[in-house]
């Protein structure tokens, strides 16, 4: 008889950023016309994770993190000195957002990127209040990356709406308000897989069959401009 291995449950910081898009886009049929949007989307993540992973020393970074209760996933959550910052992703090149308090307009159609980011902030402030860190605080931010075109007319309370290419000067310049061993104590937590829902690891597999969806879906596009 042989043995059965059982792997640990994969922790949050062992995710890789946009991991759940890319799930979903090599899943989906050959010549499914809707792949784009999930290749697309997933660029935007990594494009954001890689300007969070210039951050400095006492900085943690998790991505794609799966929300236990339903399908919801967390784009990047970032915890530090100035505290938690869940931050999502919006990714349209060449399209204009306009953003009016709790109300987003992007390539003319409403879209719930500010409303989203309050959800994702109230949740992570309740797990953290139900594991005795209700004093870290929570600071929702929508970071437009890319060349989507940014306009706010009205800022939004409580969810910072920024271009992503300022994001990390930003969370390096405010405020701290936590201690090393509170920062630790969020990441310990945060970190631990059996508060999100179930998780497989990437793989070199997965990662090379999304490049590969990428190089297809790029000479598609270079394809129709001539």
């Amino acid at each position: 008889m042989t043995a059965t291995t059982t792997l640990p449950p994969l922790r949050m910081r062992d995710r890789v950023p946009a991991q759940a898009l890319i799930e979903e886009a090599v899943r989906r049929p050959e010549g499914d016309p809707g792949t784009a949007a999930w290749v697309r989307a997933a660029e935007g993540q990594r494009l954001v994770a890689g300007l969070l992973a210039t951050l400095p020393a006492g900085w943690t970074v998790l991505h794609s993190v799966p929300v236990a209760d339903g399908d919801a996933v967390l784009d990047h959550v970032v915890i530090g000195p100035a505290g938690v910052l869940p931050v999502t992703t919006v990714f349209q090149p060449g399209k204009r957002m306009t953003v009016t308090g709790r109300t987003v307009v992007l390539a003319g159609e409403r879209h719930p990127a500010v409303v989203g980011a309050e959800a994702d902030g109230e949740r992570l402030g309740r797990l953290l209040a139900a594991h005795g860190l209700a004093a870290v605080p929570v600071h929702p931010v929508v970071a437009v990356a890319g060349t989507t075109r940014l306009r706010v007319k009205e800022r939004p309370r409580g969810v910072a709406v920024l271009p992503a290419e300022v994001l990390r000067a930003r969370l390096a310049t405010k405020p701290a308000t936590l201690d090393p061993a509170t920062i630790d104590a969020v990441v310990a937590l945060l970190d631990r897989p059996d508060l999100w829902r179930d998780v497989a690891d990437a793989g070199t597999d997965l990662l090379q069959r999304f490049a590969e969806l990428e190089t297809r879906a790029t000479t598609r596009s270079r394809f129709r401009l001539r």
